[in-house]
């Protein structure tokens, strides 16, 4: 799935926020919390779009398109129940 570039540069924006939080191991101002609450709601969005144009609700004829391994999981539990 290709990024529109305004989701391109929010991602590059937001991403050193992530980065310093990692490194530190801890939140340390109300800003970082402030853009790890957005990077998460971008996320969200760009997982829902993903999910949505990849045909997910195929996984359960079989065929798991998409390669998600939470889809190939389901449709192994969904053929160990039938």
């Amino acid at each position: 799935m290709k990024l529109d570039d305004a989701t391109f540069r929010q991602l590059r924006r937001l991403a050193p926020v992530l980065d310093d939080v990692l490194n530190a191991g801890e939140v340390e101002h109300a800003d970082q919390a402030a853009d790890l609450a957005s990077l998460a709601q971008l996320c969200s969005r760009l997982f829902d779009a993903y999910r949505d144009q990849t045909s997910v609700g195929d996984c359960a004829s079989g065929t798991a398109p998409c390669g998600n391994c939470e889809c190939i999981e389901a449709l192994g539990t969904q053929k160990a129940s039938v």
